[in-house]
């Protein structure tokens, strides 16, 4: 009998789209029959970003940013999550130490009133079996690791919104422990939703002679802005024109710029690859790995999306870097910068900008879906 052959590669017909593969694996809400063993884990249902650090033997600890996302799953019978370190956006090159991308798996066993923990990071080759249950105010997980030793895995100092996760070992089956990683979680939001497009805003320049005008729509999963700035730099009229990419959550992807000037126009094209690289015109800007957004030297649009997608606290502050674009010249350069939250309206009116390497800072004055009305030389026109 001959084996079956197998097919290189699926008809698309045969391929599940995320979105059927989503929707069969994650549900709304735990199963009906877990009753309380659900609030064990419900807390963490939800996106968080972390702050990780790594106790190392052989070094200083490793510090580094993660994200975290939790889901019920299996028609609410299990609980799964993916833990990535570092961020998405901040990934490139080969596994470092301290990397994660795995996934947890969390099942219930009523006869044990435990939870079932299943622990698989294929960056590493991890594959830890824990089990978890509520102790007091903390909820401990307890297994082995690969090596065989004890390991306990607590979430401890939980609040609605923040929580501390601490990674221990035992060398010696229980009697002392030894911390190995520390992580403290903040709860992400859902960015506000995109429904108040289309837009049509513009800006002018108090300082000098300046216009700004960009209209900002929906398209399918996207985000598009295009405008068009005039303004006076270094003596000399300067025209501007963008198209800028986002996602629905506001999370940039490609611009194009055109600048034109006394005798002179230029062109550029700058891409965040979905590894988080950036490219400027078809070339790898390894020196821009680490950021986030885009922010164009001439126009306050360029606040907006880190606003819309922060949701800052009241009293908050966000550091993040930025691929800054200069003009007219067009260069590029990764720029340290952050956002505070001045007051506590809702929906917030108040920011504070700061550039954390020239010192700069301004306040911004921004409308009901943080779009700047005032900052700095810019006053909104509509």
């Amino acid at each position: 009998m001959s084996a079956p052959t197998i097919p290189a590669e699926a008809p698309a017909t045969a391929r599940p789209t995320h979105g059927r593969f989503a929707e069969a694996l994650v549900s709304a809400a735990p199963a009906a029959d877990l009753g309380e063993a659900a609030d064990v884990y419900s807390w963490l249902i939800g996106s968080w970003e972390a702050e990780v650090i790594d106790f190392r033997d052989d070094g200083p600890p490793l510090r580094q940013r993660g994200e975290w996302h939790f889901s019920w799953i299996l028609e609410g019978r299990a609980m799964q999550d993916v833990w990535i370190v570092p961020p998405r956006g901040e990934r490139a090159g080969a596994p470092a130490p301290g990397n994660r991308y795995g996934s947890s798996l969390r099942v219930y066993d009523p006869e044990e009133d435990v939870w079932r923990v299943i622990w698989i990071n294929p960056v590493t080759g991890a594959e830890n079996h824990l089990v978890g249950r509520r102790e007091d105010e903390e909820v401990v997980q307890i297994g082995r690791d690969d090596d065989g030793r004890l390991i306990r895995w607590r979430f401890t100092e939980i609040e609605r919104d923040a929580f501390r996760w601490l990674g221990e070992s035992s060398p010696d089956e229980g009697r002392t422990w030894k911390l190995e990683a520390e992580l403290r979680g903040r709860r992400l939001h859902p960015p506000p939703a995109a429904s108040d497009l289309p837009w049509t805003l513009g800006w002018e320049w108090t300082d000098r002679p300046g216009l700004e005008t960009v209209s900002v729509r929906a398209s399918g999963d996207a985000l598009l802005a295009e405008g068009e700035v005039l303004v006076e730099l270094d003596g000399a009229w300067t025209r501007v024109s963008y198209q800028l990419r986002y996602d629905r959550s506001w999370r940039f992807e490609s611009a194009r710029l055109g600048a034109r000037g006394v005798g002179a126009e230029r062109t550029i094209e700058i891409r965040r690859e979905a590894d988080g690289g950036w490219t400027v015109d078809g070339t790898r800007r390894s020196d821009l790995d680490a950021c986030t957004d885009l922010d164009i030297m001439v126009t306050p649009f360029t606040n907006t999306p880190p606003l819309r997608r922060l949701d800052l606290g009241a009293g908050e502050s966000r550091e993040l870097r930025v691929a800054w674009v200069r003009l007219p010249e067009l260069t590029v350069a990764p720029v340290a910068q952050e956002y505070r939250r001045l007051d506590g309206a809702e929906p917030p009116t108040r920011f504070l900008y700061r550039n954390l390497e020239s010192g700069f800072e301004g306040e911004l004055e921004v409308d009901e879906n943080r779009r700047v009305t005032v900052y700095g030389p810019w006053r909104r026109l509509r």
